[in-house]
């Protein structure tokens, strides 16, 4: 832990700091993130994370690689989420060669064979193009290195995300317990997430104690909140 504190905001390891939303609308804001971005997705719209009365960090999402925690005021990322990708299945050519195979199938009527090549081709643009997977590599971009990763959790009632660490024991869960989000290690409360008129309060001060790495606290805070982001 003392080798963070050289580079990292003491509340960020220790104590307490807030994400915040700044630019847009309030309503803008609750219809991009109640509809997934499928309403007003160019809602400019920032998240900031505070620490204090300082801003020490801005939350990218639409920056490729990854969603990103970018020191306020710079351009080098401090934390960098990045989602596992599955590998396409096969070849453009050989798949949908499929396709056309339907089409040529002179055992069915033009109506048939259309209908199937459809069915083959959205099946062959899903293998090509998969959808990403609910797992996310957690990246300490100063220090170079990986520090663990995030997972949908399996089995435990009530988690919203399972917190892994960098040899890939499960270390944490992200608990929905009422209005409150908290991170348990086992049955010990160690973080808690809050929200307090339109910022996001987390409190970090028990992770550390517990053998918790709190920048894997910050990443599921990201992780959480992201969305409230345009960037």
């Amino acid at each position: 832990m003392n080798d963070l504190r050289a580079g990292w905001p003491e509340e960020v390891l220790t104590g307490q700091y807030w994400f915040q939303r700044t630019g847009g609308t309030a309503a803008r804001e609750v219809v991009s993130f109640l509809t997934d971005d499928l309403l007003y997705p160019d809602n400019d719209t920032s998240l900031w994370t505070r620490a204090g009365d300082r801003i020490v960090m801005q939350v990218f999402r639409n920056q490729h690689p990854g969603i990103k925690a970018v020191r306020a005021g710079g351009s080098a990322p401090w934390l960098t989420l990045l989602q596992h990708v599955r590998s396409p299945q096969g070849e453009e050519p050989y798949l949908l060669h499929r396709m056309r195979r339907q089409m040529s199938d002179k055992r069915y009527t033009f109506r048939s064979r259309l209908r199937r090549a459809r069915r083959e081709f959205t099946a062959d643009m899903a293998r090509l193009q998969p959808t990403p997977l609910q797992v996310w590599d957690v990246l300490d971009n100063r220090a170079d290195r990986f520090l663990g990763r995030l997972t949908v959790p399996i089995g435990v009632p009530g988690a919203r995300t399972a917190i892994h660490g960098a040899t890939g024991r499960t270390a944490a869960h992200l608990m929905a317990e009422g209005e409150l989000l908290t991170v348990r290690t086992g049955a010990r409360p160690v973080a808690q997430f809050t929200r307090v008129d339109n910022a996001y309060r987390v409190d970090v001060a028990g992770a550390a104690p517990a053998g918790l790495d709190p920048r894997l606290v910050l990443a599921c805070a990201l992780l959480r909140y992201a969305r409230l982001s345009d960037k």
